[in-house]
């Protein structure tokens, strides 16, 4: 028996519709674009990985920081999937032999490559730095202005009760702040870049982009490393608007941007995720499982909070619990939609990962989705009874109903069967610290910038209501609260990439780019819900070529 209602009352949210129209399918032909760059250029970006290969292999007889700086270049120039394996010996190496400097550039960089790359190096080598009469960072340092960015960027990697990083990162940002008009163009972009955006938690891709443009003005740079970078952010640009036409196709296809107009149309968004979380060419199954399983996320978390009525949505939770077709017949018209869409990509991701072997991996997909679309309805039972929830209620519910929790799930679809194991999902279903994080960081940033935008409708009370009703206090104190709790996340996130780990470095570190993306994401506004705010990201990633 279908629902019925005369009028019902939606919580209506009127999101701003797509920036980007049929951009990326009504551009040139990608195929050809892609076949012409790797006609042209194939040879000659051949021809440099193997003359920056033979780099590494030179550089390891060499100083430490010779090795670091240029072990640091390809990783900034976007190059470093193409040497993994050289890197990581390079720096199994050095953690081994625990060489150090009295530089603080060489020392900064190598603690923070080293925690990168999972080893506990420990913060103490930094005490060198202070002065003896005083225990504070030695003034003398603030001469190195390279340095001292070198040294605010380590701190990032910092883990809970590290106390020498803390300091650190107060003692540089206060000092920094002064050197951004007094330094060369050269180290004020850097400076000035790494005040709005640091680099451990940026988008890689952008990133990237960012040091080509910077790296290009170092009057030391090296041309070679230069040119290949420029080739290769090239060439996954080509990729990676290949799919996103392909993507956009599909959702064009579909029609759901007019079945379903109170959906957010963010498809151009979804797949920047995608990049965000994995770019490399290796990963194109996994950036396109991905998106088409966050669409799925966006239509079902918009039709709980913003359409449905409460008495649908308890029926629609319990199609979902089921799973089956025959649920169709007890759903509203455009709920059917929503849940068709819904059973036809798992039984599409179905297909495919039976093909691989993978098929657990949708099984634990479906019921992590399942565990998001309950929180979902619990939001919704709690927005119906008028109920404000005690603030550690709502926040253990709340990280759930991010989708994020789910969505780690989805990133397995698109790993190798040596990584994406049974026990990996297993890991991930026990909600690890890591995950909790993801969670919390996403969480947090979404409530913090939507807060305003959700007063002006019907909507559940989210961290700051539900903080300051329980604890008393101003929005202001509220948001001091929530920051803190995700400085602790990030704390959280870093401890748990140090080794040894129970899964392995490609699976831990799609959550971290996860957090990575929604730093960017909501650095100052919802830029998933208000794309403006995202757009620059956004064509910097797909539509703006670099000059190469």
């Amino acid at each position: 028996m279908l629902l019925s209602s005369v009028n019902p009352v939606r919580p209506l949210a009127h999101f701003t519709p797509s920036l980007y129209g049929n951009i990326f399918t009504s551009s040139a032909n990608h195929d050809q674009n892609f076949m012409q760059f790797k006609d042209k250029y194939s040879e000659e970006i051949q021809l440099l990985e193997q003359e920056v290969s033979a780099m590494l292999v030179a550089v390891t007889k060499g100083e430490l920081g010779e090795k670091l700086k240029l072990i640091n270049t390809i990783e900034r120039l976007g190059l470093s999937y193409h040497f993994s394996d050289q890197i990581e010996q390079q720096l199994d190496i050095l953690f081994r032999t625990e060489e150090e400097s009295d530089d603080l550039f060489t020392e900064a960089l190598r603690f923070r490559i080293l925690r990168q790359h999972g080893y506990g190096i420990s913060p103490d080598v930094f005490k060198k730095f202070k002065d003896d009469e005083t225990g504070k960072f030695s003034e003398s340092l603030t001469k190195d202005p390279l340095g001292m960015l070198s040294l605010y960027e380590a701190t990032f990697l910092r883990g809970h009760g590290e106390e020498v990083l803390d300091e650190a990162l107060a003692f540089t940002t206060c000092h920094l702040q002064a050197m951004v008009s007094t330094s060369n163009s050269f180290v004020q972009k850097q400076i000035s870049h790494s005040f709005s955006q640091s680099l451990h938690r940026g988008v890689p891709r952008l990133e990237a982009r960012f040091y080509i443009s910077v790296y290009e003005e170092d009057p030391i740079k090296n041309d070679k490393l230069l040119r290949f970078a420029k080739l290769d952010f090239h060439l996954l640009m080509i990729i990676h608007q290949q799919e996103l036409c392909e993507l956009t196709r599909l959702w064009d296809d579909l029609e759901l941007a007019s079945k379903l107009p109170y959906v957010r149309d963010r498809m151009v968004e979804n797949y920047f995720w995608a990049v965000s979380i994995f770019f490399e060419p290796c990963y194109s199954v996994g950036r396109i499982t991905f998106t088409k399983m966050v669409t799925i996320l966006v239509i079902t978390d918009d039709t709980y909070d913003a359409y449905a009525t409460f008495d649908e949505l308890g029926v629609y939770t319990d199609a979902v619990e089921r799973f089956d077709r025959s649920c169709m017949d007890q759903l509203p018209d455009y709920m059917q939609i929503c849940y068709k869409t819904m059973l036809d990509t798992f039984e599409e991701f179905e297909e495919d990962m039976s093909k691989k072997g993978m098929l657990y991996t949708v099984n634990y997909l479906k019921e992590s989705f399942k565990v998001t679309v309950r929180s979902y309805y619990l939001e919704a039972k709690w927005l119906n009874q008028k109920h404000v929830a005690p603030f550690e209620e709502y926040l253990a519910n709340a990280k759930l109903s991010t989708g994020l929790y789910m969505i780690s799930f989805a990133t397995f679809m698109g790993l190798k069967k040596e990584d994406a194991t049974v026990e990996a999902c297993n890991w991930a279903k026990s909600y690890p610290k890591i995950v909790q994080a993801l969670c919390s960081v996403g969480r947090l940033n979404n409530d913090m910038r939507d807060y305003e935008d959700e007063k002006k409708r019907e909507h559940v009370a989210t961290s700051i209501l539900c903080y300051t009703k329980e604890h008393g206090g101003t929005k202001d104190e509220a948001c001091a609260e929530l920051y803190r709790r995700i400085e602790n996340a990030w704390k959280d996130a870093n401890e748990a990439l140090l080794k040894p780990s129970p899964v392995s470095v490609e699976v831990l570190m799609r959550p971290l780019n996860m957090m990575r993306m929604i730093d960017v994401t909501y650095k100052y506004d919802d830029g998933y819900t208000n794309p403006h705010a995202l757009k620059e990201a956004v064509e910097a990633m797909f539509i703006e070529a670099m000059p190469i």
